[in-house]
């Protein structure tokens, strides 16, 4: 059965076991614009478009939690069709987890199953089929003494291989990169390793793209995934000018959590400044058109100040100078970057940098709208052509590892924040 994601008639179903789930998991839909309820009932008709309904089984015995999702999937697939069904879970994989995918899929019959219940955001990641939380295995973890719901396996592969008792298609990371040798017709399982959002993002448009009747199960995280695909947001852009080593650990964070960073090779372009610079243009318009957010920066670590410090010796340029050259070559970048694509939002770091950037971009006045974080404000534009692009900036020194990937996503999830 081929299904259709982008049919305005069609409905979308989530399935939680509790609320508080079913509540960060809406929301992930709600900050594409759409409206979305969440209910604690089975209505014989659903007139919204989006609807969760938490069915409070994540602490009841297994064979409750079967007959009462299998109770509520029939009844409602009686009355209507629904083009997604996904079965939200917890992320530590408490729950009667097999119990609820086995009610959903007596009754809606879907093609294939994935399952993905990582959420890298939260440090929640799976590895060789191992499932961790902050890089620790969930049965060696607190999760495991959970007085109510224990948590005995971590091995997502060998969860599914128990409950269902037929082959489960184990994705590695190795083969989620290279997404040609994955093709979603050898089996009905499918486990999925993941270690940033991009992964996630990947298993999403494999799923989309397939056309397959599935269903979907995973935590916040996934579902976030797959509206990444379904209703993108406009990618944000990170300008990186500080060379303080806060802004490498924050850089370097942004990196690891699978944020694109690209740093500039600030020795060829001042070389071969026409050449170097629409190299390095092609490839960040490139990146940004896939709607992938991007950091670029003039340094991303120790190594490449040493670099750049040595070549301006040689060169006999003074720091000022190097420095001059740099924000002018970033002010430039972003320009032209704002010709060819519209981004959600702009973060600057170091405060010559950010302020060339805002008169690149002929801006007079910017409103405080908040504070991020303390030393980190977000801001809009008010006059001039970007009139309305909000603008978050933080000194370099200021911040914890975390601020840079975290803002980058709240650009992006502009809606937050009603801008």
């Amino acid at each position: 059965m081929k299904m259709e994601y982008n049919n305005n008639e069609k409905k979308y179903l989530i399935i939680a076991d509790d609320f508080t789930g079913a509540n960060d998991t809406a929301v992930q839909v709600r900050k594409r614009g759409y409206n979305i309820k969440v209910t604690f009932s089975s209505p014989l008709k659903i007139k919204e478009k989006f609807v969760v309904i938490d069915t409070e089984t994540r602490t009841i015995s297994g064979k409750k939690a079967y007959e009462t999702v299998k109770n509520i999937i029939k009844s409602l697939l009686k009355k209507q069709d629904f083009s997604f069904i996904y079965k939200k879970i917890d992320s530590t994989l408490r729950g009667n987890i097999i119990e609820e995918i086995k009610a959903i899929d007596q009754i809606y019959k879907p093609e294939i199953i994935i399952f993905a219940p990582a959420f890298p955001k939260l440090g929640r990641i799976t590895q060789n089929g191992v499932h961790k939380v902050e890089g620790i295995p969930i049965s060696q973890t607190e999760f495991a003494k959970d007085p109510i719901n224990p948590v005995k396996k971590d091995n997502i592969v060998e969860i599914l291989q128990e409950g269902f008792q037929e082959e489960i298609m184990h994705i590695s990371l190795k083969n989620l990169h290279d997404l040609d040798k994955i093709k979603l017709n050898k089996g009905k399982y499918y486990a999925f390793d993941v270690e940033t959002t991009e992964d996630i993002q990947k298993i999403a448009k494999m799923g989309v793209e397939s056309n397959k009747k599935i269903l979907w199960v995973g935590s916040a995280g996934l579902i976030e995934g797959i509206f990444d695909i379904l209703n993108p947001k406009k990618p944000s852009l990170g300008i990186v000018g500080s060379v303080s080593e806060i802004s490498s650990k924050q850089l370097l964070y942004a990196k690891k959590m699978g944020m694109n960073v690209l740093e500039l090779d600030v020795c060829k372009m001042l070389d071969f400044p026409e050449e170097e610079y629409n190299l390095f243009l092609e490839k960040v318009i490139l990146l940004l058109k896939e709607q992938q957010s991007l950091i670029i920066t003039s340094c991303l670590n120790k190594e490449t100040l040493k670099k750049v410090m040595a070549y301006a010796e040689k060169k006999d340029i003074v720091k000022e100078e190097l420095a001059k050259c740099v924000k002018n070559i970033l002010g430039k970048i972003v320009k032209s970057i704002l010709k060819e694509i519209e981004v959600s939002g702009i973060f600057l770091t170091g405060g010559d940098t950010a302020i060339s950037i805002i008169k690149n971009l002929e801006a007079n006045e910017l409103e405080i709208l908040l504070e991020v974080s303390v030393g980190t404000v977000l801001l809009k534009i008010t006059d001039g052509i970007y009139k309305g692009l909000p603008i978050i900036t933080k000194a370099g020194s200021f911040g914890d590892e975390k601020i840079l990937y975290e803002s980058m996503i709240k650009i992006k999830e502009g809606i937050l924040w009603n801008i």
